[in-house]
């Protein structure tokens, strides 16, 4: 997998509430500050994905949701 995008302050707070596939689809991300999109390449073995992974401001995680394809 590799780092697509970051997000931070209110564009990591929309993908947080973007609904999947195009983002987390969080019921509660006020304490989102930043979103990494993490996805795979067609060198990597596997299905297909998309790793989303939410941080707070302390830089800890606080959601990581996945969805099939990229």
């Amino acid at each position: 997998m590799y780092l697509h995008s970051k997000h931070t302050g209110e564009a990591a707070r929309k993908v947080a509430a973007d609904s999947q596939p195009f983002g987390m689809g969080l019921a509660q991300f006020d304490e989102v500050e930043t979103v990494e999109v993490w996805v795979t390449s067609v060198k990597d073995p596997g299905e297909d994905r998309t790793e989303f992974r939410a941080f707070n401001k302390a830089e800890k995680p606080v959601a990581v949701r996945s969805v099939a394809g990229y």
